[in-house]
């Protein structure tokens, strides 16, 4: 089992001479270890006490084990050096040293160890907290600022790369660039076994006026808060974008994996199951998953409001508050940039998916799912008997009427798809082979391509325009001769309308288009899936998009053109 420490991360502040003579009150209220009465008069003291007390208070009592300080010049200067005051000359009784002779930095390290020793001197007994003091210029450049945060990241990591990082991270203390710098290094950071458990900050502009413990005077009291959440917006903003445009939901799933589940957990399940369905190339499962995941997009977005912070009162309410906000931005980012998938027919999700580079699901999606598309919208289905002697069949198999050898047939090409799918890349060709039925001469799937009317081979030729209008060469199907191939393949199609088994609202020409770009299209999508090394007859992926490009403007020409 690899060993943890707890790590605490600052940029020290100096102290304000004119108002340190007394220390300020701070507590924390935000977690179930509710904290009062922290004193300090250093700014970073009281982040300090309260991460040494949270810790202390747990089940496990832990000790805080680093502190790693990126101090600057002027913090190891004495503390006069900002400004004379009479109280400066006292002694203090509990560090027992001029305040004023003492630098910032020791004046914070005599105070942190002092504190340790009173508050938890059995925690403590044989151990000590380590410091580490990293060093910057009162002005430094940015390039000495990203040394002085990555100097500061290996002390944090220190040197056992097994070993597993709480870090605590005090936000106030030093320059703020200096501390934007330490959130980007510790962001970085969690790829190497360290996880940011708090981001500490301090509301001065929200001071409370309550009693004090020792005096009965009021006083007023600054609130320690964690605002963890907030300052991972980047790692939100990555995440938003990792998905929508590669369609992984890994970032997102990350940075809301506290998320309440009646307020986002299910969307969140819903964009995964939808994720995966999508990089697994599901078509059926993509297309049932989207309509899911729209109707939970869209119930989320027209019921969110902002969350009343005023009204939380933990840690993790208030966490979950703020997410559940930032939430709500995501979901309406994802509306808009899903709306081509979530909102589109068949067409635009295939332009959806070229766009966003998923070309084996674009290539998917058009040879599985525009079978069902063709019928649909009326492009290529059967005839009225034809579909009769269809559904007959199905009857047969679902009925147990069959013989063995059919319903194994079936069962093979049949069942495990979609019925509209497997009529047009199945039964539509080898429905012949079935024996139940076969006494009937009469049925449609007995006829013959010998019986197909001439088709005009013009009608072919259109479709080497589109390619030539690109200044591409139009592709072979299978080989050499894998032109006349797909030619005579998509004239079989057209000559299923001939015999009467197929109808179409379109004109034969724009049919054959169609069809001999499903035939292209369905040969590369195969080529792809068994790693066909056929270099002469692979498409480049370049060409592939122009070609799915195409295909998809044809459908939407077509599609409008008989509505």
């Amino acid at each position: 089992m690899s060993k943890k420490r707890n790590v605490l991360l600052l940029s020290l502040s100096v102290m304000n001479v004119r108002n340190s003579e007394n220390e300020s009150s701070y507590e924390y209220t935000e977690g179930r270890n509710q904290i009062y009465g922290i004193k300090g008069r250093l700014t970073n003291e009281a982040p300090t006490k309260y991460v040494i007390e949270n810790l202390a208070g747990r089940r496990m009592q832990e000790c805080l084990d680093d502190i790693v300080i990126i101090s600057s010049d002027t913090t190891k200067m004495p503390i006069r050096a900002k400004g004379e005051a009479a109280w400066l000359d006292r002694t203090d009784p509990l560090l027992q040293s001029p305040i004023g002779d003492m630098s910032h930095l020791e004046y914070y390290e005599k105070s942190i160890q002092y504190y340790v020793k009173e508050k938890h001197s059995d925690l403590y007994k044989d151990r000590n907290i380590n410091y580490y003091v990293i060093d910057i210029l009162d002005q430094p450049q940015q390039l000495e600022v990203a040394q002085a945060a990555l100097e500061a990241a290996q002390k944090v990591l220190g040197n056992n790369d097994d070993e597993k990082v709480d870090l605590y991270i005090d936000y106030n203390g030093g320059p703020r660039y200096v501390a934007s710098m330490i959130l980007s290094i510790a962001n970085m950071m969690k790829n190497r076994q360290v996880e940011i458990k708090e981001v500490l900050t301090m509301n001065y502009d929200n001071k409370s006026m309550k009693k004090d413990e020792i005096t009965g005077e009021e006083i007023p009291v600054i609130p320690i808060q964690n605002m963890k959440a907030v300052f991972e917006s980047g790692e939100l903003v990555s995440g938003l974008n990792e998905y929508l445009i590669y369609g992984r939901i890994r970032g997102l799933k990350n940075y809301f994996k506290e998320l309440n589940a009646e307020k986002g957990g299910n969307i969140l399940k819903r964009m995964e199951e939808f994720s995966n369905e999508l990089q697994l190339c599901r078509t059926n499962a993509v297309f049932k998953k989207k309509e899911e995941l729209k109707e939970v997009l869209e119930k989320f977005n027209s019921s969110s409001s902002e969350a009343n912070l005023n009204q939380q009162n933990s840690a993790k309410k208030v966490n979950n508050a703020t997410r559940e906000m930032l939430f709500a931005y995501v979901v309406h980012d994802i509306l808009a940039g899903y709306g081509d998938l979530l909102d589109g027919e068949l067409p635009e999700v295939i332009s959806w998916c070229v766009e966003k580079d998923f070309i084996q699901q674009a290539l998917t999606f058009f040879v599985e799912r525009m079978p069902i598309y063709f019928w649909e919208k009326g492009i290529f289905k059967p005839t009225s008997q034809e579909e009769r002697e269809y559904e007959e069949l199905k009857r047969a198999f679902e009925n147990g009427e069959m013989s063995e050898d059919d319903q194994r047939l079936y069962r093979n090409h049949y069942e495990k798809y979609d019925d509209k799918y497997a009529w047009l890349t199945g039964y539509l060709k080898h429905g012949h082979n079935f024996a139940y039925g076969k006494e009937n001469s009469g049925l449609m799937r007995n006829k013959k391509f010998s019986d197909f009317v001439q088709v005009d081979p013009n009608a072919f030729e259109n479709i080497k325009e589109v390619f030539k209008k690109g200044k591409s060469k139009f592709p072979r199907m299978v080989s050499k001769d894998g032109e006349v191939t797909n030619k005579e393949s998509m004239l079989k199609y057209l000559g299923y309308l001939d015999i009467g088994r197929a109808e179409t609202n379109l004109s034969r020409e724009k049919l054959a288009e169609l069809l001999a770009y499903y035939e292209l299209l369905k040969t590369q999508r195969n080529k792809a899936n068994h790693a066909d090394d056929d270099s002469e007859n692979i498409w480049s992926y370049e060409f592939l998009c122009k070609v799915l490009k195409a295909a998809v403007l044809t459908l939407q020409e077509a599609v409008c053109s008989v509505q």
